[in-house]
């Protein structure tokens, strides 16, 4: 889904134009009933779906987050690798890679989701934990100028731990140190690396992402209104309609559900964690 305005036609009065201005709904709010206290395990299930926007966040420019570095310390990327190339260094010695690029991603699918409201029965404590898993396929392109303009060359070593392995162009030697990268972070997998048919000197590598997060905190009931209280965030809210076997969830006012960006509604069902 993308974006869409409606934009007013002009008109003499400056009341009219404001009036007119209105950024369309992408996910319409879904049931707010209400109902009994959404106390019990609720998941994503077949036919239970989220709507999503479909958001450009561009990524964060990591030189901005460096501390001042001293004349003996490690430089930050120049500014052509990172502004081009999501921070790719590739030489021509024996590590291909000198610099790990970025994984950037935005608007994946959401695969699952869950949340589970408790209450303590001899306090009254009311507390959540919640989680949401994002999975894709997404693409890095990186132009030839990104990965051969420090000396790298074709035929070398694709796996420099393990020679058997053979050799190949610049594309396949940046796959392994690439794709050992984002499987060590934990969420980026399977990157494969080919030469660009549209750039032959570049690379277009693609990468599968499985992301989870979720918060966890106390919530307040107010009507057909769930307020989630976490420790380190700002109090989100959420309208609810409680059906029994289905729980439907909207961000209110605007908010997204969970903190994850772009997810306005769930529908959920009755289960176990």
């Amino acid at each position: 889904m993308t974006k869409k305005f409606a934009l007013a036609v002009p008109v003499l009065t400056l009341l009219s134009l404001t009036a007119g201005c209105k950024q369309e709904p992408e996910c319409p709010a879904l049931d707010s009933c209400g109902g009994p206290d959404p106390v019990g395990a609720w998941v994503l299930g077949p036919g239970y779906p989220s709507c999503e926007e479909d958001l450009f966040i561009p990524p964060t420019d990591l030189r901005l987050a460096q501390n001042n570095k001293t004349p003996a310390g490690t430089a930050p990327p120049e500014p052509a690798n990172f502004d081009w190339c999501d921070q790719l260094v590739a030489g021509g010695g024996s590590m291909i890679q000198l610099k790990d690029p970025v994984f950037f991603y935005d608007s994946a699918p959401v695969a699952s989701s869950s949340v589970k409201f408790s209450r303590d029965p001899m306090t009254g404590a009311q507390t959540f934990t919640a989680s949401v898993t994002n999975t894709g396929v997404f693409y890095m392109d990186f132009p030839a100028a990104c990965v051969r303009q420090y000396g790298a060359t074709d035929g070398k070593l694709i796996n420099p731990d393990d020679p058997t392995a053979g050799t190949g162009n610049v594309c396949k030697q940046l796959e392994y140190p690439i794709n050992q990268g984002g499987t060590n972070s934990g969420a980026y997998f399977n990157t494969v690396c080919d030469v660009n048919p549209n750039d032959p000197g570049g690379c277009l590598c693609h990468f599968d992402v499985k992301s989870t997060s979720g918060p966890a905190g106390d919530w307040i009931r107010t009507g057909n209104t769930i307020e989630f209280i976490t420790t380190n965030a700002v109090p989100s809210y959420v309208t609810f309609c409680n059906k029994g076997t289905e729980l439907d969830l909207t961000g209110k006012n605007g908010d997204y559900l969970f903190g994850v960006k772009g997810l306005r509604t769930v529908k959920l069902q009755a289960g176990a964690l």
